[in-house]
């Protein structure tokens, strides 16, 4: 377990795992720091008084988030390539303020956006399946696409046949 003097700033809901978290500033190591509320285990109010320094803008230092996670870089530019028959799906909801969509002569679709840290839409990706594939970052991409290959070696590991057993008793 790890203690430390914390100052929060701002609470973030988070509705992936109807959770939120606190950002402020940690003593040691000093610095901004994000804590998930559910990890905290236990709190001590200290007399000891503080205050939100005034350049302290959550909106700003999350504007390139996909979800929580900021960074102090330069936000990447991502860029994905949406299936036509989820077309509608991707368009009905604005996932950032620096998206932009571009529907292709082959009827798929382009999204880019300015992201903090991609890292932290590898589950959404991930979600779409077949119906999205990553076009820049190149890591990303390479990232993805080397965990679509393992998930299908997990598939083609199954046995997807008649004579298939899971757990014990005949699937047929």
């Amino acid at each position: 377990m790890t203690e430390c003097v914390f100052a929060p700033y701002f609470i973030e809901p988070y509705g992936i795992g109807q959770t939120a978290y606190a950002i402020g500033w940690r003593d040691e190591p000093p610095g901004e720091r994000t804590f998930k509320l559910e990890r905290i285990r236990r709190i001590e109010v200290l007399d000891e008084p503080y205050q939100i320094p005034e350049t302290f803008d959550p909106h700003a230092l999350l504007a390139n988030a996909w979800g929580i996670w900021y960074t102090e870089g330069e936000p990447v530019e991502v860029v994905l390539r949406f299936h036509p028959r989820v077309i509608g799906r991707v368009q009905e909801t604005q996932w950032l303020s620096s998206e932009k969509v571009e529907e292709q002569p082959d009827n798929f679709l382009l999204w880019r956006a300015k992201v903090a840290e991609p890292r932290e839409m590898k589950p959404w990706i991930r979600g779409w399946g077949a119906d999205c594939a990553v076009l820049e970052p190149t890591w990303l991409r390479e990232e993805i696409a080397e965990e679509m290959r393992r998930a299908a070696e997990l598939y083609k590991e199954l046995d997807i046949g008649e004579n298939r057993r899971i757990g014990g008793q005949n699937a047929g």
